[in-house]
């Protein structure tokens, strides 16, 4: 009788480490797919903020025009500001975030103060080729079966060498 009820213990807690497993792996499934759709929300606001950015760098000379096109891009670098803090991010793409997001309000404040000079206009453009380079380099779209770590080292790669 000991015996039997030893076995249905062991069994029931065999089943219950089963089921307790099979739970675990399946919030580690969506936990890594919600970290895949946050990256590959990331690099959709990328391109549209590389967008903006080439935009406004398009119509400089027109100061309304450049500064709303800036505006659309701080938007986007505001947009992008949870997405980095919940995700995991290498250091080196949250500081070139950080960077650009800097660089465009500098911009604006010196714009509306009429301070604007060509070295920030250069600066804009190096910040626009370097967004330009990691968007090509990294894509749009990232490929359905990559997983958030592959994605994590792409992005660690690609912001050590910026």
């Amino acid at each position: 009788m000991k015996n039997r009820k030893l076995k249905t213990i062991i069994l029931l807690l065999l089943i219950s480490i089963l089921l307790l497993s099979a739970l675990s792996y399946g919030l580690w499934k969506k936990r890594e797919q919600s970290a895949v759709n946050d990256y590959k929300m990331y690099m959709a606001k990328q391109y549209d903020i590389l967008n903006f950015l080439q935009d406004s760098l398009d119509v400089r000379n027109n100061t309304s025009d450049f500064t709303n096109k800036l505006m659309l891009a701080k938007g986007e670098f505001t947009y992008l500001d949870p997405i980095i803090n919940h995700v995991s991010m290498p250091k080196s793409i949250i500081e070139f975030h950080e960077l650009g997001k800097n660089l465009v309000d500098e911009i604006l404040t010196k714009a509306s103060k009429g301070k604007l000079v060509q070295n920030d206009i250069s600066k804009l453009e190096d910040y626009t080729k370097k967004l330009r380079r990691m968007v090509r380099t990294l894509g749009l779209f990232i490929a359905e079966n990559e997983s958030a770590s592959d994605i994590y080292k792409r992005l660690d790669e690609f912001g050590r060498n910026l």
